[in-house]
């Protein structure tokens, strides 16, 4: 494509998802190559799934099969009790290095100084959004809206490399997804001390990558 590759399309496709709501695009990646590590960018930059050219009929098959597989999930399976425990939390400040995953984040940007930037405002502007959304379901004690804020929240975060946020708004989304709001509060205060360490640090960075 002339303005953008595959990896940056599927990135601004998830991030268009995350804002305007709506069943994600299942997404499969078609290259010329067939060189190691190929699947794992394409999944890392959040496609579903990936085929190498030429491509034969019966992978293709295979691949669409996975997908309609992938739009009815099976049912959940009843948990053990000792499952409903809580689970381990993020660390609650975390290494510099942990908080941001900048060469995901240059990639979703094309490194492009100035697409670089834009993204970054966009994605603040959502996550505050998404927060304030998410503050307001647990202090309603909605476990359904706990669930769709935070999960709206993980998956922009993972499309721009923004992975201090994703440890504590998984179990966010957890807790919703159960039904659980006990410790939503302590974990909302995490992703918060998170969300502003990561503004800093990829403030700074931004700043930095613009006088490359």
């Amino acid at each position: 494509m002339p303005q953008m590759d595959g990896y940056e399309a599927s990135q601004r496709i998830r991030l268009h998802e995350q804002t305007a709501g709506g069943k994600p695009a299942y997404i499969i990646a078609m290259t010329a190559n067939a060189m190691k590590g190929d699947r794992e960018k394409c999944l890392e930059a959040a496609m579903n799934d990936y085929l190498s050219k030429p491509v034969k009929d019966s992978e293709l098959r295979e691949a669409l099969a996975r997908s309609c597989a992938a739009a009815t999930p099976p049912p959940e399976e009843p948990k053990e009790e000792a499952e409903l425990d809580l689970a381990p939390s993020a660390p609650d400040i975390p290494s510099q290095e942990a908080l941001v995953d900048l060469e995901r984040l240059e990639a979703a940007a094309n490194e492009d100084p100035k697409v670089l930037q834009e993204l970054v405002e966009l994605y603040f502007a959502q996550a505050t959004d998404l927060m304030n959304g998410l503050r307001g379901a647990i202090n309603s004690g909605s476990a359904k809206d706990v669930d769709h804020f935070a999960h709206k929240l993980v998956g922009a975060s993972l499309a721009c490399g923004m992975s201090a946020m994703v440890l504590p708004l998984r179990e966010l989304e957890k807790r919703g997804k159960e039904g659980r709001l006990g410790d939503a509060e302590t974990l909302f205060d995490q992703a918060s001390r998170h969300l502003e360490m990561t503004r800093n640090k990829v403030g700074t960075y931004v700043q930095e990558y613009q006088h490359h």
